[in-house]
């Protein structure tokens, strides 16, 4: 209805605080729901920081450490994007977590190797095998090792993973060789990675296990290494 004398309805019109407050209640009801089901993914979801762990290890060796971030990894993991900042606290966080189980995972496949050896023999050929069907089997390996070494050049934190790996195969290669040994086989196997991956052009695994199982029958004394080609 018009009112002609001031010239204004006088039907009541919805106050624009009532609007407010009901846009307001809407906007936190969806959130909630957001919130509730990200909360009810994430724990129907068990395996996703793996998934995250060995997506940034793939980001990792394509495009290097400098190159990861929460959004490359999260595009390989196949998650939203929040949920590599929901489960590590930034991206080297993630980064670190990444190498560590790199590490972890290497490590644990050398020590099982040397301990299914029984003699020094089969320990050299599990060395061997070490280089040429684990750490060179692919070329993501081989650029995440290398990542790792460039890393730990530059950042203590890193530095205290490759310790920890070399530790570790150092405590495994023990099982058959004294100490000093097992720390100049170390080195032939860190030294035998990395001049494969700089070599251009790229030997094959067969020149690089002829190469590694040469170094090891200058290293160690004749009885062993004779032992080891005649079982060849």
């Amino acid at each position: 209805m018009y009112d002609c004398t001031h010239g204004k309805t006088d039907t009541p019109l919805t106050s624009h605080n009532t609007i407010s407050r009901q846009t307001k209640q809407i906007s936190q009801n969806a959130a909630t729901s957001r919130e509730s089901s990200s909360s009810h993914l994430r724990h129907n979801d068990p395996l996703r920081r793996q998934r995250i762990i060995e997506a940034c290890l793939e980001v990792i060796a394509t495009k290097g450490v400098n190159g990861t971030t929460h959004r490359a990894v999260a595009a390989a993991a196949n998650v939203p994007l929040g949920s590599t900042t929901y489960y590590f606290s930034s991206i080297n966080d993630l980064i670190y977590r990444s190498f560590e189980y790199f590490m972890i995972q290497s490590a644990d496949t050398f020590q099982n190797r040397m301990k299914r050896a029984k003699t020094q023999t089969q320990a050299i050929d599990a060395i061997i095998g070490t280089i040429t069907d684990d750490l060179l089997s692919t070329q993501q390996s081989l650029a995440v090792n290398l990542e790792l070494y460039a890393a730990a050049a530059h950042d203590a934190r890193y530095r205290n993973i490759t310790t920890q790996w070399m530790a570790k195969t150092q405590h495994a290669l023990q099982l058959h060789f004294d100490a000093r040994t097992a720390q100049l086989i170390d080195d032939v196997i860190e030294g035998a990675t990395i001049r494969r991956a700089m070599s251009h052009p790229l030997p094959s695994i067969e020149e690089t296990r002829a190469e590694a199982r040469d170094a090891l029958s200058r290293l160690l004394p004749p009885s062993e290494t004779h032992q080891a080609k005649s079982t060849k």
